[in-house]
């Protein structure tokens, strides 16, 4: 019979081979080359407090550049999709139509940037009009993120936008994953990702090793 020790070891070995932790969910977004990981940015804020003024926006603004991003709130646990739209300090205007598919029901609008634009989530659909001056930017936070889902982004059409980016990481200094015209943005549960094969073989293999040790010096 394994002794204690070895029993706890096997367990940690075999722990290995698990796909994901148990009620953590993970974020990826798809630009057409696989799943990339994302990170919320997290703030102790509601989604619309880190939006910041209407018309200028978070302080990452950029000229002719469009951002999207997730939102935790820390002190709640509350998770939000984010978008902003040129920069306030921009003299050239602009306009987007965007289209979101697979909203979840929990899924509202906590912010409107021009108080009207963009639209409504209908259904699970999300078609979101923008148009905006030299003077100002344009965007909107949705709340109610939290839970699986998966959102399929189209970005129909838009002028005075040269690039579109999702950001990830520190809120404060976050990283841009370029995106497509056409892309998608996923909550999953970490559990239901397939463990990668040689992960899975490293933790199999540990185990016949340590159970032939046992087995040497029994």
């Amino acid at each position: 019979m394994l002794n204690k020790n070895i029993f706890i070891s096997l367990l940690s070995v075999l722990s290995l081979a698990l796909p994901g932790l148990a009620n953590a969910l993970i974020y990826q977004v798809n630009t057409g080359s696989g799943w990339q990981n994302l990170t919320t940015l997290n703030s102790a804020q509601t989604a619309a407090q880190h939006y910041g003024p209407l018309n200028i926006g978070p302080g990452y603004a950029e000229s002719d550049t469009a951002f999207m991003w997730l939102h935790t709130n820390t002190n709640t646990g509350d998770v939000a999709w984010g978008m902003l739209l040129d920069v306030n300090s921009d003299v050239t205007s602009g306009n987007a139509n965007i289209t979101l598919q697979g909203m979840p029901t929990s899924s509202y609008i906590s912010l409107r940037d021009d108080g009207y634009e963009p639209g409504n989530i209908v259904s699970g659909t999300f078609n979101a009009v923008w148009a905006w001056i030299g003077c100002c930017t344009d965007g909107v936070v949705v709340d109610g993120m939290n839970g699986e889902w998966q959102v399929d982004v189209e970005l129909t059409s838009y002028s005075g936008i040269n690039n579109w980016y999702f950001l990830t990481g520190d809120v404060n200094a976050p990283d841009r994953i370029a995106l497509s015209d056409d892309f998608s943005v996923r909550a999953v549960d970490g559990n239901s990702i397939p463990v990668p094969a040689p992960l899975a073989l490293f933790a199999l293999g540990g185990v016949s090793v340590m159970l032939r040790r046992r087995a040497m010096f029994a």
